[in-house]
């Protein structure tokens, strides 16, 4: 499976996998069914990660962010429907917070932790390719499902939604060691608004079956 490439990775010294750590890195809620109630302790990965000498900080720069929209928008960006073949996500622009907020398959979507609705300054529809690998996910009986790898680099098109607004250009990522940067189809900057940002990722539009994934951004 994919725990199989991970040994023979660059990052292997800061993989901290479940069943080897357990408590208190990682637990179990016996609320929640096996195999989706595993997991991790922050604050205690960080203080190991801190021991192993694996608490390094990152090089950040390459993103740019401004407090109001720049350049000349290409539409509304109130309203982003995303059909994906099990699941219906929803991000709805409130002016009042000037943030955006996430619903899946017709409900608020909820943050267990805060019992509030997920909501993001910025929402960025990634479109990259995704391809079927040769590794296996699972298995029941006769059917396997293969791992996707999605391709986030080196460049594709991307829709960034702010303040109610939408710019469509390209993200770009020339190396696994930078992060994504932003520009419209001119080459011009396109800046996130300062907060977080939820990236959204999609096949690229060749990859869709229409009758069943579709993006409305309106």
């Amino acid at each position: 499976g994919p725990a199989g490439y991970v040994p023979p990775s660059d990052f292997v010294e800061r993989a901290y996998k479940g069943v080897l750590y357990g408590p208190p890195y990682f637990f179990r809620d016996p609320e929640i069914p096996i195999p989706h109630n595993l997991f991790a302790n922050l604050d205690a990965l960080w203080q190991l990660a801190e021991a192993d000498g694996n608490n390094q900080t990152p090089d950040l720069h390459g993103m740019a962010f401004h407090e109001q929209p720049q350049g000349q928008p290409d539409g509304s960006g109130i309203y982003a429907q995303i059909r994906y073949r099990t699941t219906f996500v929803e991000w709805h622009y409130d002016a009042q917070t000037g943030r955006y907020y996430r619903s899946s398959d017709g409900q608020p979507h909820y943050d267990a932790n805060t019992e509030e609705q997920i909501s993001a300054a910025n929402v960025v529809l990634i479109y990259a390719g995704h391809y079927l690998t040769d590794i296996v996910e699972s298995q029941w009986q006769d059917t396997i499902h293969w791992s996707v790898q999605i391709t986030v680099w080196p460049e594709g098109d991307a829709v960034i939604l702010r303040d109610g607004v939408r710019y469509e250009g390209r993200w770009l990522r020339p190396s696994r060691d930078d992060l994504m940067t932003f520009q419209t189809n001119e080459g011009d900057i396109i800046y996130l608004k300062p907060g977080n940002t939820w990236f959204q990722l999609l096949p690229l539009p060749e990859q869709m079956d229409p009758t069943v994934e579709w993006v409305d951004v309106s």
